[in-house]
């Protein structure tokens, strides 16, 4: 939060410069104005506005972010780097598993699904390799992270793999 007296002196710069501005300026350009003739003022209060900035950032992430473990049914899966991979997965046979709940057996499924289906299409357009496409790329990636676990017990979850690798990297202050 900036001081008072920094907040007044921000904001009779601001009033200054749209005073003096011919009517019409865009706003940009008053605020490039304002910024480049009183820079030390700003300058002051980059460092607050900026963690203001990034504070309210998070606030709208963390609304959108649910947490692995939480054990919603719904709740997609949040693991950075793997965003591409839907809530629920269609296997060959049609039968639809929600992702947290999967096991490694259904992940190799959906993933011969996706690339039979990839095929198919990519065949049509251009002889591109379906096994580059980012989807395909993120699954294999959680595959790999999922099969050191499976090897401990074949029904573990992705949910349950994420839970272990959440408390593997917990984040210490």
């Amino acid at each position: 939060m900036l001081t008072a007296a920094l907040q007044h002196e921000i904001d009779t710069v601001l009033e200054t410069v749209l005073m003096m501005a011919p009517k019409g300026t865009p706003l940009k350009e008053l605020a490039k104005r304002a910024y480049a003739s009183e820079r030390d003022v700003f300058d002051r209060a980059k460092d607050t506005w900026m963690l203001e900035r990034i504070e309210w950032m998070m606030a709208r992430k963390r609304r959108s972010i649910i947490p692995v473990d939480s054990g919603e049914d719904d709740a997609q899966f949040m693991l950075p780097g793997f965003e591409r991979i839907p809530r629920r997965l269609t296997l060959r046979t049609g039968k639809r598993v929600a992702l947290h709940n999967a096991v490694l057996s259904q992940l190799r499924e959906y993933r011969a699904a996706l690339l039979a289906q990839l095929t198919n299409y990519r065949n049509t357009l251009a002889a591109k390799d379906p096994a580059q496409h980012p989807r395909v790329v993120e699954l294999d990636r959680l595959i790999e992270l999922v099969t050191p676990y499976a090897k401990q017990g074949k029904t573990i979850t992705v949910a349950q793999v994420m839970a272990a690798e959440k408390k593997k990297q917990e984040w210490k202050p």
